[in-house]
């Protein structure tokens, strides 16, 4: 039986990757594992890595030069997973291929997880096993309902036509809709797999081993304990923690939960993990490389490439543009600029993160001064109307009209 394992990751974040590499190496000697980098290999501290790093675009054609501009980091890095599948068991002619997140850390063979299911053709976790009517969870159920019942930090497949007919579909629906966004319900890669039960059937198995993909998410229901040399979870052992928001500045075992809920995660055994994982990474190069830009974040004579240009790029098409939109030349960006939308502030260099909005809480007390006197001049029921209104216009994509002397003009074009 042979197995193949990847992960995908931009330059920033590859000590993590490396750091995955090594546990791998540990439990599965021999294998077929590469670390797929987004952005290429341009720019690297270093010139040799102990692992096999493979460029993405070795594995791209033309076609995914707009995924490159429309979606952002995150989302391209999940956009091209299943595309990876399919190219990976072509290749290498494996039995199993799994896909790990840089962020996670093999702690057992992962032969268990396909050896419970050997006929199923897609292995997923769900991000909780038990349901606790009474569940006080640190990161709460009702934000898996946006995110996706399954957490794709962790999926495998086996070599089937049902495994290959159903990557086929989800790669044609992550280059058109791997967007993270609130309104159209669409959480990158993986929305996409509540629909795994109902198109797979018995091909797919979801796991219940409770020591595969721990992660904050579920560590209300799963107790890490340290057994002789090793670490069991639930008195199962543990296969794959997930450090998903892992602080490396700090001491917090994650960035996507409140501070002030966090004692859910404060154990000695928990502490003791994160800091092995910390240094581990650390010890990797992650001061060196976390400052390496992405490579798709400007255009190609410098100028930032903000979140507002992918939305509305997504909104017109990438037919309406020119094939290279990265290009300084391009409509796009003369477009852009014509509309006193290019933004080269530190700002838009973080791509607008809210931690970046400058004064917020005096700017929320103006609104909030503004947005009484409006009510008290023209009523509730307009002030509703103003409500139904900024919810409209707070999606990029509604502000295609900025770019009415480009493409955008049409009249006709239907604005998701």
């Amino acid at each position: 039986m042979k197995l193949c394992i990847f992960t995908i990751v931009a330059r920033n974040y590859l000590p993590l990757a490396l750091t995955l590499a090594d546990s791998v190496r540990t439990h599965h000697p021999g294998v077929d594992f590469r670390i797929v980098v987004v952005d290429g290999l341009d720019g690297l501290p270093e010139q040799g890595y102990s692992h096999r790093l493979v460029a993405l675009d070795d594995y791209l054609d033309d076609s995914f030069e707009p995924l490159k501009f429309k979606y952002n980091i995150t989302e391209f890095c999940t956009s091209v997973k299943a595309h990876l599948f399919l190219r990976l068991l072509e290749e290498t002619k494996a039995d199993y291929c799994y896909y790990l997140d840089p962020d996670t850390w093999l702690f057992a063979p992962l032969d268990a997880i396909h050896s419970q299911a050997p006929g199923a053709s897609v292995y997923l976790t769900p991000h909780l096993l038990h349901c606790q009517v009474d569940a006080d969870h640190a990161y709460p159920e009702y934000k898996h309902l946006w995110e996706g019942i399954f957490n794709l930090g962790f999926c495998a497949v086996r070599s089937s036509p049902a495994a290959l007919n159903f990557l086929q579909w989800w790669d044609k629906r992550l280059r058109e809709s791997c967007y993270a966004d609130h309104f159209d319900g669409l959480h990158t890669d993986q929305k996409w797999m509540d629909y795994a039960p109902a198109y797979l059937g018995d091909q797919l198995h979801i796991l219940r081993l409770q020591g595969v993909n721990v992660a904050h998410w579920n560590l209300d229901e799963r107790c890490l304990t340290e057994h002789g040399t090793g670490w069991q979870i639930n008195g199962e052992p543990l296969i794959l923690f997930h450090f998903s928001g892992f602080d490396f500045a700090g001491e917090l075992l994650t960035r996507h939960a409140e501070p002030q809920r966090q004692q859910h995660y404060d154990s000695q055994a928990l502490r003791k993990l994160a800091a092995s994982y910390r240094q581990a990474v650390l010890s990797k190069g992650y001061a060196a490389h976390i400052s390496i830009p992405y490579a798709f974040g400007r255009f190609n004579n410098g100028d930032a490439v903000t979140p507002l240009h992918r939305r509305l790029y997504r909104a017109l098409g990438a037919g309406q543009w020119d094939q290279r939109p990265f290009a300084a030349q391009s409509r796009l960006h003369r477009a852009l600029a014509d509309a006193r939308l290019m933004d080269n502030s530190p700002a838009a260099q973080r791509s607008h993160a809210a931690a970046t909005l400058p004064s917020l809480g005096r700017l929320t007390k103006i609104a909030h001064r503004t947005l009484k006197l409006f009510l008290k001049l023209f009523g509730a029921a307009r002030y509703a109307y103003l409500l139904k209104f900024f919810g409209k216009f707070s999606r990029p994509e509604q502000h295609v009209f900025l770019l009415e002397t480009g493409p955008a003009s049409h009249p006709n074009q239907k604005h998701r």
